[in-house]
C-alpha cells in the first residue's frame, strides 16, 4: 500500500513538473489562458496575447506550433528592438527573419551568419556589402554572388582594383568592362592579363561610346 502511494505521488510530482510551463501561467495570465481555451482558434489567441503581453512566456504556450510561437517571439524581438530574441526562436523561418531584420536595421553583417536558409543568408550578406560599399564583406558570397557584389562595388566607388577580388578567370574581364565603361576609359582595359580580353574591352569600349557620344 505503501509503495502504491510513493508511485502516485510520484507520478503525480512528474505530472506537475511537465505541465510546469502551462501552470506558471495560468498563474501569471488566468485571464489569457480563460480567454484562450474558449476562443475559436487557440494558437492565434496566445500567440496575438503574447505579442500584446510582450512576454515569451504566453508565446511558449504555442509548444506544438513553433511556426506560430516562432512569429510571436519575432514580433515581441522586433516591437523590442532586441535582437537577443532571435536564437531563441525554435522555427527555422521566422528565427531567419528575426537575424534579417536586425540586420538590416543595424547594417551588421554578423546577424546575417545567424541565418540558416542559404539563399537568405546570401541576400542579406550581399545587401549588406552594397549598402556599405564594403568589398569585404563579399567574400562571403558565392562565386557568382561574389562577382556581382564585387562589380557593383567597384562601380560604384570607380575602383579597379576591387576586381581583382573576382576569383573567377572569366567573370574578372567582366568586372573591369564595366569600370572602364563607366568612367569612359580604355585605358582600364590594360588591367587585362589576356591580351583577347584587353582588346575585346578596348573595341566594345571604343562601339559603345561611339553610340553614346
Amino acid at each position: 500500500m505503501k509503495g502504491q502511494t510513493i508511485a502516485i505521488m510520484a507520478i503525480f510530482v512528474i505530472m506537475i513538473f511537465a505541465a510546469g510551463c502551462s501552470i506558471i501561467n495560468y498563474v501569471t495570465y488566468p485571464d489569457i489562458v480563460s480567454k484562450c481555451r474558449s476562443s475559436s482558434d487557440v494558437q492565434v489567441c496566445y500567440s496575438d496575447e503574447g505579442i500584446a503581453r510582450q512576454d515569451t512566456a504566453v508565446c511558449d504556450r504555442l509548444i506544438d506550433n513553433p511556426k506560430s510561437a516562432g512569429y510571436c517571439y519575432y514580433s515581441i524581438a522586433e516591437d523590442k528592438n532586441d535582437s537577443s530574441y532571435c536564437p531563441k526562436i525554435k522555427d527555422e523561418y521566422w528565427a531567419d527573419v528575426c537575424y534579417k531584420h536586425f540586420a538590416d536595421i543595424n547594417v551588421d553583417v554578423n546577424q546575417c551568419k545567424g541565418i540558416k536558409n542559404s539563399d537568405y543568408r546570401q541576400e542579406c550578406i550581399y545587401n549588406i556589402a552594397i549598402k556599405t560599399n564594403n568589398y569585404e564583406v563579399c567574400d562571403d558570397l558565392g562565386q557568382l554572388k561574389m562577382f556581382e557584389c564585387l562589380t557593383n562595388i567597384a562601380k560604384e566607388l570607380g575602383n579597379v582594383s576591387i576586381c581583382k577580388g573576382v576569383a573567377s578567370s572569366s567573370y574578372k574581364p567582366q568586372c573591369v568592362f564595366q569600370i572602364a565603361y563607366k568612367l569612359k576609359d580604355t585605358s582600364i582595359c590594360s588591367e587585362m592579363q589576356s591580351n583577347f580580353y584587353k582588346e575585346r574591352c578596348i573595341n566594345q569600349l571604343k562601339e559603345a561610346l561611339n553610340l553614346t557620344q
